[in-house]
């Protein structure tokens, strides 16, 4: 569901100037993430089968999506959310939603690694992809 991911804020080239380096960071990787997510969107609404190379493809672009931002990003700027907090303490109820937004986003993408698993089974997308990595 794309809607989910609307809210994703990047910057155009030449707005960085005056701009904390770790913002104009998660600015990028925003950007970064938007474009993986266009081109999710892109791949799975292309008729016609997936190929093996599609597969690993959504494999690995999901598995970013889902680590990436759980393990590093998001963590940044939950730690963002309470310094500005700390200093303006009605931001309290902004960044909680930001908060949330990120466990909906985890989730979300979990659901998807975990339906692309059962929708084809061992046999299917796991022995494709997921056990690739093994053999």
């Amino acid at each position: 569901r794309p809607g989910r991911f609307r809210g994703i804020q990047t910057m155009k080239r030449g707005e960085s100037q005056n701009v904390p380096p770790v913002l104009r960071c998660l600015f990028e990787e925003h950007r970064h993430l938007a474009a993986l997510i266009q081109l999710l969107i892109e791949k799975v609404s292309r008729p016609g089968k997936l190929g093996r190379g599609d597969l690993y493809l959504l494999r690995d672009v999901v598995g970013y999506l889902h680590d990436y931002p759980d393990e590093v990003h998001h963590p940044t700027e939950n730690l963002l959310f309470e310094r500005v907090v700390r200093r303006n303490p009605d931001m309290e109820g902004a960044a909680a939603r930001l908060r949330e937004d990120h466990a909906a986003i985890s989730a979300e993408t979990g659901r998807i690694s975990f339906y692309g698993y059962r929708l084809y089974g061992v046999s299917g997308l796991h022995r494709i992809c997921w056990d690739s990595n093994y053999n």
